[in-house]
Formats: C-alpha cells, sequence, structure tokens
C-alpha cells in the first residue's frame, strides 16, 4: 500500500490518510486538495484519469484492494430556517461507466458548514 500512496502521490494527489485500519490498510486520497470541484462528474473523471495512469504495478495494488470507494463530498448550508437541507446533483452514464470500468463503487458524503450555524445564531 505505500508504493501505491508513493505513486499517487507523484502523479498529483493528495492523500488524506494512509495507514492501519480495522481489518487492514486504508489509502485515501484526493486528486488536488485546492482544487475547487465544479460537480461530481468532474470530480470522477479527475479521480479516474489519475488511476488510469498508475504503472501495471500501481494498478495490481489498486486491484488487489479490498474495496475501492469513489466518495464525493458536498458542504451542505446548516441553517436554522432550513427544516430539509439537500443537495440536488446528478452523474452522468459516462461517469458510471468510469466508476464500474475501476470496479468500483460510489458513495456521496455530505458534510454540514459549521460557520453558517454560527452566523445564523449572531443574526438572531
Amino acid at each position: 500500500m505505500k508504493a501505491l500512496k508513493e505513486e499517487l502521490e507523484a502523479l498529483g494527489a493528495f492523500v488524506l490518510y494512509h495507514g492501519k485500519e480495522n481489518r487492514g490498510w486504508l489509502l485515501s486520497f484526493e486528486r488536488n486538495k485546492f482544487r475547487k470541484r465544479t460537480n461530481p462528474d468532474r470530480v470522477v473523471k479527475d479521480l479516474f484519469d489519475l488511476i488510469k495512469r498508475l504503472s501495471d504495478k500501481g494498478m495490481k495494488s489498486w486491484g488487489r484492494a479490498r474495496a475501492r470507494i469513489f466518495d464525493i463530498g458536498f458542504e451542505m448550508p446548516i441553517r436554522a430556517n432550513a427544516s430539509h437541507p439537500r443537495i440536488l446533483e446528478s452523474l452522468s452514464k459516462e461517469s458510471m461507466k468510469r466508476i464500474i470500468a475501476l470496479d468500483a463503487s460510489l458513495v456521496f458524503t455530505c458534510y454540514g458548514r459549521m460557520d453558517d450555524r454560527k452566523q445564523t445564531a449572531v443574526a438572531r
């Protein structure tokens, strides 16, 4: 897993975590921590292009992973007057094909932005 981490970093990935987990090793990375994501399709394409540039050895490591997950994160504003905050995004067929081609799965994670909660509290 260390060799895969180093190869991904050399290709421009930003490693979020690399280490021992409950039942094995975890390697979590982003394409570029400073690049603004515009939509899920762009995120999938960026990660797909990065992974496809791995060496044969890197692709073997990717293939041996117990789980290969594309986790697309969204920030959700937390507002006092929003009883049901939501995000409406779509994923193209092309993106789904890319994920399937890498034998991966897809997860969407929504993060609350605490700044909005603080601003709302101050505005009361």
